[in-house]
């Protein structure tokens, strides 16, 4: 799932952000085609160093991606729905959400 980043190129700007959306776009395309819609939020970070794409599904878990600009490979990590309970309450517990 890398034909948006092929059709930008590794020179244009536009590159990195694409390969960081890809990371979640296989798990999107597959619940909405079982009929199970959810949300994309792209959020750069660090000057826009960092961008981080989270996919989460209405009721399946969550997907995050993340690259640097200085990387041309994304990551990407799942987190199946039963522990976005513990995720949120670790991010609420590192007081990271006022």
């Amino acid at each position: 799932m890398d034909i948006l980043s092929k059709h930008y190129g590794e020179k244009d700007s536009r590159y990195h952000s694409t390969k960081a959306i890809e990371t979640v776009l296989a798990y999107a395309i597959e619940n909405l085609s079982d009929g199970v819609g959810g949300t994309i939020t792209l959020i750069p970070m660090n000057d826009l160093e960092d961008i981080t794409v989270i996919y989460r599904a209405e009721n399946c878990g969550i997907q995050i991606g993340q690259i640097n600009l200085c990387d041309d490979e994304a990551t990407h990590v799942d987190i199946p729905e039963k522990y976005v309970p513990a995720l949120l309450a670790a991010i609420n517990n590192a007081n990271l959400i006022k």
